[in-house]
């Protein structure tokens, strides 16, 4: 694996680790393909190896998509959303990988995928060791091959994944088939000159601020009016994107946050609030399939948010709300 490969290894790993509960552990949560697919250096290069590393832990039963989402639904397109379903990965990566050129314009990318135990396990092992990441947000795009360059890889959680990819055989035969050999310098030269949108319009500008804020649920009152701010010069797809995220941060059971003293949201209530602000319908099918599970026992009355989310989290991770 080349350097710059292993850096992106290592650095969406860690993308699936979202916080830290009270005892200690690692809360892990799923993503949409539109966050996950946000690599270090925006090249075809970059992006067929994501797709790559998709289908191989996949095939290693390292990755799934939640929910038991078979056939795999993806939304390709703008105005007109189209529809792909597939039961095959290795139809689902030749799609994802073909849509390179068309990044920038679909609307959305589906389904969310989420590492299994075997990965879960891997991660947490080598989490807090030496795991350093790349923030691109921070760092001038000019400067990211010196980063990598300068960067620590963490060799054995590496070598553990490139262990097991040997160990099962797999390999992404599509891959040389969206791979350009014959890029001469000057088109690489143009591609990479194509001006980029300004970060105050885009949502990593916010994204650190928005995800400690999401962490701290109803122990803080959400700066709504600020956020707001923040966000008026998203287009569509950006509003999309930090939609994506806030769902991914907020859908867990007994999630809640308060947007005013004396009134907390929580469920349903929470997504719909943001999706309001950022202009984005919640589907009716949800609001019923929601309120179904929202069913408090009177022992669950008992709990505090925290402790309710916490039980959820951990019937989630053993299979026992399927």
């Amino acid at each position: 694996m080349k350097k710059w490969e292993a850096v992106a290894l290592q650095e969406f790993s860690q993308w699936f680790m979202m916080d830290i509960d009270y005892s200690g552990n690692w809360i892990f949560t799923d993503m949409t393909l539109g966050t996950f697919m946000q690599p270090l250096k925006d090249t075809k290069e970059y992006w067929i190896f994501f797709v790559e590393m998709i289908y191989k832990l996949y095939k290693c039963d390292m990755l799934e998509f939640p929910d038991d989402e078979f056939p795999i639904r993806m939304l390709v397109g703008t105005k007109k959303l189209e529809e792909f379903y597939t039961n095959s990965i290795e139809e689902f990566c030749y799609l994802l990988a073909s849509r390179f050129e068309y990044r920038k314009s679909d609307y959305a990318h589906e389904p969310y995928i989420y590492p299994k135990k075997r990965y879960r396990e891997l991660i947490k092992k080598y989490a807090n060791d030496d795991m350093d990441y790349i923030s691109t947000w921070y760092v001038d795009p000019n400067k990211i091959d010196e980063e990598i360059e300068n960067f620590e890889i963490n060799e054995e959680f590496i070598s553990e994944i490139e262990k097991i990819f040997e160990e099962n055989g797999v390999e992404w035969k599509d891959k040389e088939k969206f791979l350009e050999k014959n890029e001469t310098p000057k088109s690489e030269e143009i591609f990479l000159k194509k001006p980029k949108k300004p970060i105050e319009q885009t949502y990593d500008s916010i994204r650190d601020w928005l995800l400690s804020l999401l962490r701290k649920d109803d122990r803080i009152i959400f700066p709504k009016e600020e956020f707001l701010e923040r966000v008026k010069l998203f287009n569509e797809v950006e509003k999309l994107r930090t939609f994506n995220v806030i769902k991914s941060a907020v859908e867990h059971d007994g999630y809640c946050v308060k947007f005013e003293e004396g009134k907390t949201i929580e469920g349903y209530e929470v997504k719909k609030i943001f999706g309001e602000m950022l202009g984005i319908a919640v589907e009716e099918e949800v609001v019923e399939k929601v309120e179904e599970k929202e069913v408090e026992t009177e022992e669950e009355k008992k709990l505090t948010p925290q402790q309710l989310r916490k039980k959820y989290f951990l019937k989630r991770m053993k299979g026992e709300n399927k």
